[in-house]
Parts: structure tokens; C-alpha cells; sequence
């Protein structure tokens, strides 16, 4: 039992500090601001596992904190919506009981590790369910699905770009190279011949 306080205390104190980084502005993060994200992103969501380093690196850079309150809705049914990894509290997916009335029921539940949102980075600006707040709040951190499709992209352009430029300087010489050079002595152009 003090083992789980231990870790709920310290999963606490982490979730404050990746809120805390992440409502800084993206270019004052430092590269310790985003391995910590990614970090704890990585402990908690299997979804954000799946994705490569340079795109996590992508994901913590451009994360921003969200706060919702019990019964709020994070997310609404046919909205625009971010991709969001829930860190603390609960959430129902849930969808109208039936067409045209405010019934809504709930087909599952979302935790800390879980993610809603993901068929933003598909392109699809909507979905057909909601995000309803069951715990007394939830926390998360949310990504912009187009700001990030933006930033991969000038990242890629960046590479290409980089790739075609021309090598100005002759790249430096191997350490191989350059133990050679050491061992070979300068002979004058006059000095007599055996």
C-alpha cells in the first residue's frame, strides 16, 4: 500500500511538472523539458510508444495542458478535436442515445494512459462520439493534429533541403587520415638520392 502512495505521489508530482512545461510557449522548452515529456508520455500511453523518436520530439514540443471538470465535455461529437493523452482522471466515450435528442450513452471508458482523438492525425476533422469528464477532473496533454502535420512537414522540407545543399568545405579528414599524414616526413625537392 505505501508503495502505491509512493508511485501515485510521485505520478502526481510528475503530471504537475509535464502541465507545468507544457504551458510554456514550444520554442522555450528546453531539451530536457521535451525528454521529460517524452519520458512520462512514454510510461503512460502504449499510443504514444508506437510513434518514432523524431515524431515523439515533435508531439512534446508542440503538447499544451488541458483541464477538464466532472460532466465537462473534452470533446464533441462532429467538433474539430486534438489528439489528447489523458495523464490523470476518467472519461466516457459516448454517443446520442438516438438521433436528434441530448441522451447520450456510454460505450467506454478512457483513463490515464488512454488517448481520444487519434483520427484527427488521419486527416478526419470529426467524430461521431463524444469526450465526457466522469472523474471530478481529467488531465491532459494535446497536440493540434494539423500544427503538427505543419511541423512535420518544414521538418521534411528541412532534410530535403539539407541533402541538396552543396559541401562548401571538404569534410575533415579521418583519424586515420590524419595519423598517416603524421607519419609520413617532408622531404626537401633538393635533398640527394640513395
Amino acid at each position: 500500500m505505501q508503495q502505491n502512495n509512493r508511485v501515485s505521489a510521485q505520478q502526481t508530482a510528475h503530471t504537475a511538472r509535464l502541465m507545468s512545461i507544457c504551458s510554456q510557449a514550444p520554442a522555450q522548452r528546453s531539451m530536457d523539458d521535451i525528454w521529460f515529456i517524452r519520458d512520462r508520455l512514454h510510461e503512460r500511453s502504449n499510443f504514444f510508444r508506437l510513434w518514432p523518436s523524431q515524431l515523439q520530439q515533435l508531439i512534446c514540443r508542440l503538447a499544451r495542458p488541458m483541464h477538464w471538470v466532472q460532466n465537462e465535455v473534452a470533446s464533441q461529437a462532429n467538433k474539430p478535436c486534438d489528439v489528447a493523452f489523458i495523464l490523470e482522471g476518467k472519461a466516457a466515450v459516448a454517443v446520442r442515445s438516438s438521433p436528434g435528442t441530448s441522451l447520450q450513452k456510454d460505450i467506454a471508458v478512457l483513463q490515464s494512459g488512454d488517448t481520444f482523438g487519434e483520427i484527427s492525425l488521419l486527416g478526419a476533422q470529426r467524430s461521431p462520439a463524444f469526450i465526457v469528464v466522469r472523474s471530478k477532473e481529467l488531465l491532459a496533454l494535446a497536440v493540434d493534429a494539423q500544427a503538427l502535420a505543419h511541423a512535420m512537414l518544414q521538418q521534411q522540407q528541412q532534410a530535403q533541403t539539407q541533402r541538396k545543399l552543396p559541401k562548401i568545405f571538404a569534410p575533415a579528414d579521418s583519424q586515420q587520415q590524419q595519423q598517416a599524414k603524421q607519419q609520413q616526413t617532408w622531404v626537401p625537392e633538393d635533398a640527394p638520392m640513395n
